[in-house]
């Protein structure tokens, strides 16, 4: 748990700020929080992450907890394991394994994201499951704790009411008798997760009504919220040993019935019902069956030890151990490593620092076009953005996006100002990475004279991979 905590601060410490831009939302709510402590945020992991950063205002103090939690996770996967097998090597194995979900550590290692939370409160929900029988005991009573601050961590945690429902409809088809405490507490937790969400969010149902299960994302950005997969790309960001022998064990399932099994399936047909409607993002969906398919991975390794112990083999245990940790290695350690390496060598993110510091010392207040991937950035530093991922926050976002897609294609001068007038925009943004996502190749305008002398845009701020400029006539 230390080396996977210590491996993950080595590149994200490496780095200024944050991998994505939805970190940066994190930090604009934090500092709202830590200015008006009572502005109602309807997050739990927003008040952890001020508490402190009060005491601690770096970006530092926020990576360190983030993946205090992130690994926190491992030491719940150790729990189970140790449940499951009753085997200390090979519950510290899998834990290790757990650890090093590729597209889980290059997702979370440098970002700030109330997903960590809630993925660390299902599994313990998972855990707390499987662990109470038919008696009141402490996980019985954490299971509820942990049901009643779900809703106020993510949205997503109505898949836990969803999920269990379904593994009661599973039960009762397979004829398996639940203790009535279970039964009890299913009940429960599925109708009081629904009215939380409709509670918390009805501003939102009342507004977007349907649309806002998918948040109100334009619809010429659908496709890149919801993108499709390969089975070579799941095999790496899943990794190799969780996904093959996790697919293996669910085929085992259908035939054997066993009741470990049994209590993990709904949340895998639940994963990947959503996935497959796209009511919620791949990136998220794979995490979570990366996740499931360690946890499923563990029943593999029982049946594996119990069969070797069991054999002429029983002496070399350790050989069936030392295969699967060269396995791991290769397959899952060194891809992460290298890409976390290409990734905290990024130009973008180097140039990130400098960026910030210009925009917080030069154009505080002041409101800024750029790609809506760029929004929360430059909110955090307290300019205005033009547009930013919360599409739910704007009933006519489909047209500024359009707005902004017409500025970048740079057809000419008159256009563009146009566009900045009717905003009421004086600065817009350029790099590499959004001009080649509008399809262009430099910062190229026709009639750039808006008067004989005068060019309708002036450069302000360049550190050789950002550029903003300033419209500089009126229409």
């Amino acid at each position: 748990m230390i080396f996977v905590f210590l491996f993950r601060m080595y590149f994200s410490y490496g780095i200024f700020g944050f991998n994505d831009d939805f970190s940066y939302k994190t930090v604009f709510n934090i500092e709202q929080i830590i200015s008006d402590p009572l502005n109602m945020q309807f997050n739990l992991y927003y008040y952890l992450l001020s508490f402190f950063y009060y005491l601690f205002p770096f970006f530092l103090t926020l990576k360190i907890i983030n993946n205090i939690i992130a690994v926190l996770i491992i030491l719940l996967n150790y729990k189970i394991a140790k449940y499951i097998t009753n085997e200390e090597n090979s519950s510290l194995l899998v834990a290790l394994i757990s650890g090093f979900i590729p597209i889980f550590v290059i997702e979370t290692f440098n970002s700030l994201n109330s997903f960590n939370l809630f993925l660390f409160l299902f599994v313990f929900q998972i855990y707390n499951f499987i662990s109470f029988k038919n008696k009141y005991n402490i996980h019985f009573y954490l299971f509820i704790l942990i049901t009643i601050i779900l809703p106020f961590v993510s949205p997503l945690s109505i898949l836990l009411a969803f999920s269990l429902l379904l593994f009661l409809a599973l039960a009762f088809i397979e004829g398996l008798d639940v203790v009535k405490h279970k039964v009890d507490l299913i009940i429960f937790t599925s109708i009081y997760l629904i009215w939380a969400q409709f509670l918390i969010y009805k501003n939102l149902f009342l507004n977007f009504g349907p649309d806002v299960i998918y948040q109100n994302i334009p619809n010429s950005l659908i496709e890149n919220y919801f993108i499709d997969t390969s089975l070579r790309s799941m095999i790496f960001e899943i990794g190799f040993i969780p996904l093959v022998f996790g697919i293996f064990i669910i085929y085992f399932f259908i035939f054997k019935k066993q009741r470990f099994l049994l209590s993990l399936f709904p949340f895998f047909l639940v994963f990947l019902f959503l996935i497959f409607f796209r009511l919620i993002s791949l990136k998220i969906g794979l995490i979570l069956i990366g996740e499931l398919f360690v946890l499923i991975f563990m029943f593999f390794f029982k049946l594996a030890l119990d069969w070797i112990k069991n054999s002429k083999f029983d002496r070399v245990w350790y050989v069936f151990l030392l295969c699967f940790f060269f396995i791991f290695l290769f397959s899952s350690y060194i891809p992460i490593q290298s890409q976390l390496i290409e990734i905290s060598h990024d130009k973008e993110i180097e140039n990130n620092e400098y960026l910030y510091e210009f925009i917080k010392e030069n154009l505080k207040g002041k409101k800024i076009l750029a790609d809506y991937k760029y929004g929360f950035f430059i909110q955090s530093v307290g300019a205005i953005s033009m547009l930013d991922q919360d599409f739910y926050k704007l009933k006519n976002s489909q047209k500024i996006l359009t707005d902004i897609k017409i500025f970048y294609s740079f057809t000419s001068s008159v256009s563009s100002l146009r566009i900045l007038e009717k905003y009421d925009v004086d600065y817009f943004l350029i790099n590499k990475n959004i001009l080649k996502s509008y399809g262009q190749e430099s910062f190229k305008i026709e009639n750039d004279l808006c008067f004989k002398d005068t060019k309708s845009f002036v450069k302000i701020y360049d550190d050789g991979f950002n550029q903003i400029y300033k419209g500089n006539c009126l229409l």
